[in-house]
């Protein structure tokens, strides 16, 4: 059945994703607006709808013509369920664009298109009250029928869809896409305009489409998913009965996808590759599409997985989920500082966002193979054997091919994603290892730190070279206990409130000594002349990610700032939308471009007069808080500037093995 979240609704689930923007306008489409990215390849008119439209009938077949050649090298299913991504942007129409110009030498294979899930379509031919499912040839849109409206995330309409394709165009092979947002194994695929937005396909859902289809009994030479997260173990093995392989990605997939163009092209000009073949086709256009239109800044990474070879990897992660444990208090320190430093995809600074607790299984394991060798070898290899072929760009330094849920996060819906989780159907070995996990994070603080409120960040007198950073002393028990420290700056405003107005996640912890210490320049980071607080998202050898919140033309934003430790320059990426109700990534990236209105947030909280000299500390949550509206010029200025006059506050956030979060006391600053 199909899961409906709609007890979540507080949750934000708007996480880091790009639609990359070209300038000027999609030659194909000409409703879209001049912020939608530039032409799709093959330019032209949207593609023309051809032929009569058979009666609106799913067992309506007499009309649908097969290949004049008989059965065809492939039939590729595209599920396209089109949502925001082409009602505001027109995303869906650019990719069948894109299909279209890639079949112009009229191979001996099969595209086979459904639509739905949007409000409005930018090509004008699809209709926006209705399903509709087309033959993609060389000359565009072959019309084969017209359905009434169904949900795209109900299962059954996914059942229809391969049912008929199956029926209506044999093939030697078969291959399914699908096209939309992803969630990973946790919330899943899709959302649908035109039905209740918070419902969604899950991995559940996918699973029993699956079934009762003949996919059941004649496997897809490879499941592909254009969305976002959704390179996982989980969804690997759940539907590795389905398929051969699958091709899918653990980042936060661009707006723009796939490059249809490029990979149908490859397919036309040698029908006969086998998906390892196809995949491996599909994952280095992906790349270089990016790289060819100066897109690269953003976070590419795309996987083809055999998922006939998944079983074993389940299996490494089963045997170290026995012998590790997480009941004894050594043990589940030891995993909380190793998961913490593992490598996370689609994290978030906002406090109100969705965390999807999606770790690289790769990275993991080598983080593990000081206190579990034996497993870690198991996993490394088995996830060589399964990943056939992974590639990622400049800007991604870990991404291994699969990613594992592995939660930790104090959010308070925790106990929901765990029955989520549980409900995938899943290996119960590995999800009563993450239930005992959570578990311990919500358990009683191990080590209390609530002294921390009388510590007040002070640079050094002791002569040495460290003299020149602020620092803190925790004792032997508590530095033993750090997962990760920033150090922060508040600003003070007319209203006797504070806001955030710099945060740097490069400070030392010295389990030894006990010592924290920070090398604070006394420096902020502008964005037109506003203070802007920078939150770190990602980090690598060359380069680092940053978010800052933001309000863009009224919409909330995470303005994505990249970091080019080469060039020592940080570059502009764009402005991502955070969209409530939704748990599915979004994946849109608008340009700062002139004339839009543009205000940065802050995080803002009630501080003691004295900055914490009574040891209390924040007095309250702090809340994000829009500041000055400002109007975007031309180009948008970012420069590293010293604090204005004014008073500041200054101090430490030590976060604990548990995910709680403890302030120490300010120290006051007049500039």
């Amino acid at each position: 059945m199909k899961q409906n979240i709609n007890n979540f609704t507080k949750r934000i689930s708007i996480l880091l994703v790009f639609i990359l923007v070209l300038s000027g306008l999609f030659g194909c489409v000409s409703t879209l607006p001049a912020t939608v990215p530039g032409s799709a390849p093959g330019g032209g008119s949207s593609p023309s709808v051809a032929g009569p439209t058979p009666q609106s009938d799913a067992g309506n077949t007499e009309d649908v013509r097969l290949p004049a050649s008989g059965e065809a090298n492939y039939t590729i299913m595209v599920y396209i369920d089109g949502a925001n991504l082409e009602s505001e942007s027109g995303l869906a129409s650019m990719d069948l664009e894109e299909m279209v110009a890639g079949l112009q030498t009229q191979p001996a294979i099969n595209v086979i298109a459904q639509t739905g899930g949007a409000r409005t379509w930018h090509n004008t031919s699809i209709p926006n009250n209705a399903i509709g499912r087309y033959r993609v040839t060389g000359s565009g849109l072959e019309q084969l029928e017209t359905l009434p409206q169904q949900d795209m995330t109900e299962p059954a309409t996914l059942t229809e869809f391969l049912n008929y394709s199956y029926k209506n165009f044999p093939a030697r092979r078969y291959a399914l896409v699908m096209w939309n947002h992803g969630a990973g194994p946790l919330y899943g695929y899709g959302m649908d305009e035109n039905y209740d937005e918070m419902s969604i396909m899950t991995l559940g859902d996918m699973v029993s489409a699956m079934k009762a289809s003949p996919v059941a009994t004649t496997p897809l030479e490879f499941i592909g998913f254009d969305s976002c997260l959704m390179a996982s173990v989980e969804i690997a093995s759940l539907l590795s009965p389905f398929g051969r392989y699958l091709i899918a990605s653990q980042e936060l997939e661009p707006g723009y996808g796939w490059d249809y163009r490029a990979w149908l092209s490859s397919l036309a000009q040698n029908p006969g590759m086998d998906g390892r073949a196809l995949g491996q086709v599909i994952t280095d256009s992906f790349i270089q599409y990016y790289d060819d239109n100066g897109l690269n800044d953003a976070a590419l990474a795309l996987s083809v997985v055999d998922m006939s070879r998944i079983q074993a990897l389940v299996q490494a992660l089963e045997a170290f989920a026995a012998s590790a444990g997480t009941t004894a208090q050594p043990n589940f320190q030891q995993l909380a500082r190793m998961r913490s430093n593992t490598k996370e995809f689609a994290g978030s600074p906002r406090v109100d966002q969705n965390q999807y607790g999606l770790i690289d299984i790769g990275d993991f394991a080598q983080r593990i193979s000081a206190t579990n060798p034996a497993e870690s070898a198991a996993m490394t290899s088995a996830l060589q054997q399964t990943v056939l072929y992974n590639k990622k760009n400049a800007t991604v330094e870990i991404a291994n091919g699969l990613s594992i849920y592995l939660p930790f996060s104090k959010s308070e819906y925790i106990d929901q994603d765990m029955a989520l989780y549980k409900a995938t159907g899943f290996s119960p070995t590995y999800v009563n290892y993450v239930a005992n996990f959570v578990k311990n994070l919500g358990g009683s603080p191990i080590t209390p730190m609530n002294n921390l409120r009388q510590m007040k960040p002070a640079l050094g007198a002791t002569g040495q070279p460290e003299d020149a950073r602020y620092r803190i002393t925790l004792n032997p028990q508590q530095a033993a206990d750090v997962s990760d420290a920033y150090f922060v700056v508040w600003q003070r405003q007319a209203n006797g409130s504070y806001r955030q107005i710099y945060q740097d996640s490069n400070v030392q912890v010295d389990p030894a000594t006990g010592r924290v210490l920070s090398g604070y320049d006394g420096r902020i980071t502008t964005l037109n002349g506003e203070a802007a607080c920078l939150y770190e998202s990602d980090r690598g050898e060359k380069y680092v990610r940053y978010q800052v919140p933001a309000v863009m033309n009224g919409t909330e934003v995470n303005i994505q700032l990249l970091y080019d430790e080469a060039k020592q320059e940080t570059r502009l990426v764009g402005a991502v939308p955070v969209y409530p109700n939704t748990h599915l990534a979004a994946r849109e990236l608008w340009p700062v471009k002139e004339g839009d209105r543009l205000a940065l947030s802050y995080y803002t909280q009630t501080l003691d007069e004295a900055g914490g000299s009574d040891g209390e500390g924040a007095k309250a949550a702090p809340s994000l808080r829009g500041g000055n509206e400002q109007t975007a010029g031309k180009e948008l200025s970012i420069k590293t500037e010293t604090l204005p006059s004014g008073n500041y506050l200054y101090g430490f956030v030590v976060v604990d093995l548990q995910g709680n979060l403890y302030e120490t006391g300010y120290t006051e600053m007049i500039n």
